[in-house]
Order: C-alpha cells, then structure tokens, then sequence
C-alpha cells in the first residue's frame, strides 16, 4: 500500500461498537474499575457512553478542550472551580483518536483536581501520537481516522480538497476516493455527501 493509501480509516458505527467492546474487556482483565468516565468533547462522547453500559459505571461526565486555545492559566482558572470534585474517585478519561496531544493536555488539568487514580483511553491509538493512553482497542499507522460523528464534515473537507473543478459525479469522486486514499464508500452515502455540498453551494449542480 502506498503512502496516499494509508491515510485514512473509515470507522462506522458497526465497528465503532465491537472496539468499544474491545477495550472494555481490556479494562476488566486489568481489574481497574473506575468510578467516573469522563468523555473528552466531542469525540470522547458517544465512546464513554456505550463504556458506562459496557463495565457497569453509573457516572458520566465531559470535559470541553475548546479553552485550551488560550493561555493555560485562564484555562485552569476558569474551569477547575467549575468541575466536580474527583478527590476520592478512580476516573477514566476518554477520547477517540489523538495525534495531537489533546489527551496529555486533559491529564494535565484532571490532576489538578487530584483524583484517587486517573487512567486514559484512545479507541484507537495512532501510531507515533504524542501521547500513548493507557488503553487502547487497536493501533493503526494511518495519520486521519474518521469516526461516524464527524464522517460528513470530513468526506466533505476531502472532495473539496481533491476537485479542483467542483464538478464531480459520484462515480467519479468514488474512483478517486479509492485510488488516491484507499476510501470505500457505498453510492448511496456518497450521494448525500454531495447533496450536503450541492446546498451549500460549494460544488456545481
């Protein structure tokens, strides 16, 4: 495989819940048992979720990276009085992905607020990533995956990257799709994606 070829990773919602399964049992034959799972916005949201069902956690909470932009000091000052009081609890902190680093930046401000034990979770771990989570479903080496909360957004942000004419069909972007990034995606969802982009005026009828 090539090195356009290995770029992106398609995870619907089928196989978004088997490694969901996968590293719930990761986490049992561990023995950690977490008190709170707290889901990093707005990756981490719909994982932590199905986890709480998984491994039997009755608290949920989310942490919003948005303010990290700005300096760390108004960062901390402005959240870690809002936040619930983990002095005593096991947490588990949550994502999807991470290859920038988002997740060191929340284990930073989670230890502020010195919980009992504090573990992390990437679904799935990119392979050279700044930060290496505790647990993890599975690795890959591919630099962009996207997950069906944010399918649309990116399939959008793809074709209008890689037509420079905005007039595409579906069995041309498909073509493309395939042998420029080795994406598969069936005619149907590909239709809606250029019907989102038709409305918004940003391909040609």
């Amino acid at each position: 495989m090539n090195k356009e070829k290995s770029y992106f990773e398609i995870v619907d919602w089928d196989t978004l819940q088997g490694l969901v399964k996968v590293v719930a049992k990761k986490i049992e034959d561990s023995g950690y048992k977490p008190d709170i799972i707290i889901g990093l916005a707005k990756g981490g949201w719909a994982i932590a979720r199905l986890l709480c069902d998984y491994i039997g956690i009755k608290d949920f909470a989310s942490l919003d990276l948005k303010c990290c932009g700005e300096p760390k000091g108004s960062y901390e000052k402005a959240n870690l009085h809002n936040f619930m009081d983990l002095s005593k609890r096991r947490v588990l902190m949550v994502n999807d992905s991470d290859k920038d680093g988002d997740m060191g930046m929340a284990l930073d401000f989670l230890k502020q607020l010195k919980p009992r034990e504090a573990r992390t979770l990437n679904l799935i771990y990119i392979g050279g990533s700044k930060f290496k989570p505790d647990y993890h479903a599975k690795e890959t080496l591919r630099r962009k995956v996207i997950f069906p909360w944010n399918f649309m957004e990116n399939m959008r942000n793809i074709i209008l990257t890689t037509f420079d004419d905005y007039e595409v069909d579906v069995q041309k972007v498909k073509s493309k799709l395939k042998r420029e990034f080795d994406i598969n995606i069936k005619d149907d969802v590909l239709k809606e994606v250029l019907v989102e982009l038709r409305r918004g005026a940003l391909i040609k009828n």
